[in-house]
């Protein structure tokens, strides 16, 4: 049995193995040994020449550490184990799966007309056909060297599944070929063209959907069911149909963001894309600080511990905030921002890239938050385990927010000797709405389709606060309803639908949401 027990850094496919090799008259000792495989001079040199074959037969393979064919060698000597008088593989072994995405495949193959030892093949047995390891048919007598062909219809669901044929003589089986190939209708491919900007604060996407299949199957086109797309700090919204674009209004807090976008069909999920990183800053950003320069302007450092890293530890772009362990302090050590004013809130909500390399129990990690920098309370407090790198975002809404002056501090306690370092960077806050603000407004958010003008499809995008009765109708410019999209109960966040105007003149129409009761109207253009 061949075995990976030891090897080189050659480069090769048989590199950094070595093999369990049965050798005939090795100083008279017919046992397993181990025989490591090298590509470099000196593995076998200076006389001392390995053999490779089965106990009783007469067929070896010698290296030579000066051969010029040592990859045709290598490939014997993994084939020792095979009677060197049994077939080799067959040749030119084509797979085709239907080209209409039925369950049936095409295999075509070239018998073998030599041994594994390169002699003439005086005849084979027959050929077996596996598919998935389950023989599907074996072909009795078959000619040496003949073309032959098979459809297979044995496919039970689609799929990428693995056909292998394997020749058999006196001698025992040849070496088998084999073939990986998705059978069936195919899940989408990627998506193409991904690309993302800032739409006054509003994330635009845009790609072209995918022409092939993930695994190079049969694609239905136009087959795309949904989207899912997941931003990269963890928010993930679903698109329902086919469309092109997508647009993200959700963003709060200031950062670098991009998206995965992934087609879906009744298949199933098909390949990830992800766009271009953009950098957003939404009007409601208090602070974002890259520590550019340390300590930033309008912070305040209180301890010997906190400085300036010229590193990315935390997950950003150098520089970045660190807390060192030397000069070993015990006590209170602050990195406090500048005077916020967060007048007329009720919660702020915080993020920034975070790694936290933990020595041993004796402190604690803590965001804490003040209006006057004495009297400090606890909106956070970190594990005392490595952490990170990661983004970490919470939400902040404790009696200081609504403060003029809001301080933030990001709070080392204890030992200093007990951490390796704590590295911080990208700090973003952002006011969220109070609760009265929130109450007080409609409860969902309608977006201008896309795009606009349009012929004749164009996506309407809209938010929902929570689970609601939603109506969505298309209106032509005397009032009248043109076409209802949406008229049921759905679920809270983001939700996309297409509007097909194929059969409507060119013209403006109006487009309205109802969510409970409160409408919003906005305007599409029809250009044929």
């Amino acid at each position: 049995m061949w075995e990976n027990t030891y090897g080189t850094n050659s480069g090769t496919e048989w590199a950094g193995r070595s093999f369990w090799v049965c050798t005939e008259n090795w100083e008279n000792q017919n046992y397993p040994i181990s025989v490591p495989l090298y590509n470099n001079i000196g593995g076998f040199d200076n006389g001392y020449v390995p053999m490779f074959g089965i106990i009783g037969k007469d067929y070896k393979v010698y290296y030579n550490s000066n051969s010029t064919n040592f990859e045709q060698q290598l490939k014997l000597a993994m084939n020792g184990m095979y009677d060197s008088a049994a077939p080799l593989a067959p040749s030119n072994f084509s797979v085709t799966p239907d080209g209409e995405g039925a369950l049936s495949v095409d295999l075509s193959w070239t018998n073998p007309s030599q041994t594994i030892g390169q002699a003439p093949l005086p005849s084979i047995s027959n050929i077996n056909l596996y598919l998935d390891g389950e023989l599907v048919n074996s072909f009795e007598s078959p000619e040496v060297g003949a073309e032959m062909s098979y459809t297979d219809n044995s496919i039970s669901e689609e799929g990428l599944h693995i056909y292998k044929i394997q020749c058999v003589n006196e001698a025992g089986k040849g070496i088998p070929c084999s073939k990986t190939v998705y059978i069936g209708e195919d899940a989408p491919g990627m998506v193409t063209g991904l690309n993302l900007v800032d739409n006054n604060g509003v994330a635009d996407l845009s790609w072209t959907n995918p022409m092939v299949g993930a695994h190079n199957g049969y694609y239905v086109e136009n087959s795309i069911t949904s989207y899912t797309i997941t931003r990269n700090d963890g928010e993930e919204f679903t698109l329902e149909g086919m469309t092109t674009s997508f647009s993200d209004n959700s963003i709060t807090l200031a950062g670098n963001y991009s998206y995965t976008v992934v087609a879906n069909n009744n298949v199933g999920a098909g390949l990830e894309a992800v766009s271009n990183t953009v950098s957003f800053i939404p009007n409601s950003t208090l602070l974002l600080e890259t520590f550019e320069n340390f300590p930033p302007e309008g912070w305040t450092v209180q301890g010997e511990n906190w400085r300036a890293s010229y590193a990315n530890y935390a997950g950003g772009t150098a520089p970045e905030a660190k807390f060192g362990w030397s000069p070993q302090t015990v006590g209170d050590q602050y990195l406090i921002t500048r005077p916020l004013d967060t007048s007329g809130k009720s919660s702020i909500s915080i993020a920034f890239n975070n790694m936290i390399d933990y020595y041993g129990p004796g402190y604690e990690c803590k965001i804490v938050t003040s209006t006057d920098m004495e009297n400090w309370e606890v909106a956070h407090t970190f594990p005392g385990q490595d952490i990170g790198p990661e983004l970490f975002s919470t939400e902040i809404s404790n009696d200081h927010v609504g403060s003029e002056t809001f301080y933030l501090a990001f709070m080392f306690s204890g030992d200093s000797y007990q951490i390796n370092d704590w590295y911080i960077d990208d700090v973003s806050i952002a006011l969220n709405s109070s609760i009265d603000e929130f109450n007080s407004v409609k409860e969902f958010t309608l977006s201008q389709n896309y795009p606009n003008p349009f012929n004749p499809t164009t996506t309407i995008s809209f938010n929902t606060s929570s689970r609601s009765a939603v109506n969505l109708a298309v209106f032509n410019s005397n009032g009248e309803l043109v076409s209802t999209l949406v008229d049921k109960d759905m679920s809270s966040g983001y939700h996309s639908v297409e509007f097909n105007a194929e059969s409507l003149n060119s013209g403006v129409y109006f487009y309205k949401l109802s969510v409970n009761g409160i409408s919003e109207t906005k305007k599409m253009i029809l250009v044929k």
